[in-house]
């Protein structure tokens, strides 16, 4: 300082204090869903600070963790949701997972209180991946999970960079009161489709980008790896749909709003990324075709009021088709990250389109935080 010049006061630390500014800590996001009837209401987990709700298209957000019994982190509060669905045929509904820790949540309320729901859920610490309601009943619900190596061999098991995990589908046809093991295998799983036009048709897809399958071998260079598993008898037995698919860890999977043999598949791993891209199937899963060769994909959908507008996105590019997913073009510049300039905003794991506006797209980012961009 000059000579003469005052000096620097410490702040009386009584005079301080923090204030609230609302919205995801973007610590660790993971599921965007808009409610059916009214858009502008939506919701969003993170997997640090729990479920949160907005009434306003986004603009401002509450925490919504009433009766979300468990806590993680080193200090006690962390909130470890991973995934929400809002149930279609009654969109006061919801159901919540936990990541670790075998939570699973419902609530009748549009998020007000929460009810934990696992009778039947065998593991000890499995992470809760996604959920989906028969569109006959809100009896009828399914659920996918991760089991980490040291729960399914009782010790650590790390592949080359990630742990080996293995994966579930359970299946609940009374509510939630009682769940049913109706499939296990060698990499988690993560997104259900049910075909509307005959329910006991049903999709699941597994793998992610920072997991390695349980049957994996990075030393001999395997990948392992299950793909996309199909039923056609609402998970009494299943198949693997993997015909054209060139990696096993599909992160994404969507079904097209008008025709649901049309399924986008997003695929990679960062451990094993040859064959990552966007594939396209015309035919229930019976074939796949990459229509996108691009480095780990980790999210697809289409846009449910424009099924030819479909987004594809990476922690390194944003992507959109205007014909249904059968070419792309680049959205984001090259050697540019997705996202508004100077932000590091993460993976993009989830998306939603809103189906007002398909230039509308909203953002959840595994290590981000929340984003929208309103032109495609």
């Amino acid at each position: 300082a000059a000579p003469g010049a005052p000096t620097a006061q410490a702040a009386n630390t009584n005079e301080l204090q923090w204030v609230y500014t609302g919205g995801p800590l973007g610590g660790l996001g993971y599921d965007v869903r808009m409610h059916p009837n009214n858009p502008d209401l939506m919701y969003v987990t993170d997997a640090r600070a729990g479920i949160f709700r907005s009434k306003d298209g986004g603009k401002t957000w509450q925490p919504i963790n009433n009766g979300i019994s468990i806590r993680t982190g080193e200090t006690g509060d962390l909130i470890p949701i991973f995934s929400l669905t809002i149930d279609q045929n009654n969109p006061d509904t919801l159901w919540a997972g936990t990541t670790l820790d075998t939570g699973i949540f419902k609530s009748v309320d549009g998020g007000e209180n929460w009810q934990k729901m696992i009778n039947g859920i065998r593991e000890v610490a499995l992470t809760i991946r996604g959920f989906t309601v028969d569109p006959r009943s809100s009896e009828i619900v399914y659920t996918a999970g991760e089991v980490g190596s040291w729960e399914w061999s009782g010790k650590p098991l790390t592949g080359h960079e990630f742990d080996r995990t293995k994966g579930v589908v359970y299946k609940t046809t009374d509510g939630g009161k009682l769940w049913k093991k109706i499939w296990e295998g060698d990499n988690l799983a993560r997104y259900i489709w049910i075909d509307p036009r005959n329910p006991d048709v049903v999709y699941v897809s597994t793998g992610i980008f920072d997991r390695e399958a349980a049957n994996s071998d990075y030393a001999s260079n395997t990948p392992g790896g299950v793909g996309i598993i199909k039923s056609m008898d609402g998970g009494v037995t299943w198949q693997q749909v993997n015909n054209g698919l060139k990696n096993l860890y599909i992160g994404s999977l969507f079904m097209h709003p008008t025709d649901p043999d049309i399924l986008l598949a997003a695929a990679g791993v960062v451990t094993y990324n040859q064959g990552s891209g966007v594939y396209l199937s015309l035919d229930g899963g019976d074939s796949w075709r990459m229509t996108l060769d691009a480095n780990i994909l980790t999210s697809v959908e289409f846009s449910s009021s424009d099924p030819n507008i479909a987004y594809a996105g990476s922690f390194h590019a944003f992507y959109r088709s205007e014909d249904g997913g059968k070419t792309w073009r680049q959205q984001t510049p090259p050697g540019i990250n997705w996202g508004p300039e100077g932000i590091a905003v993460g993976t993009p794991i989830d998306f939603q389109v809103d189906p007002r506006d398909p230039n509308r797209v909203f953002v959840n980012a595994y290590g981000g935080g929340n984003f929208v961009s309103e032109d495609g």
